[in-house]
């Protein structure tokens, strides 16, 4: 049962982890992609 809620724990931390890896890649391209949308 504890070894279940330290998997869960540790699947937690990686998915936010890689949503903070996207965000950090993205950002560029959503920047351009809302200057391109303003012109």
């Amino acid at each position: 049962m504890r070894g279940m809620g330290m998997l869960s724990t540790v699947l937690l931390g990686a998915t936010a982890i890689a949503a903070a890896v996207v965000l950090v890649v993205s950002m560029p391209d959503i920047q351009r992609y809302l200057r391109m949308r303003k012109m």
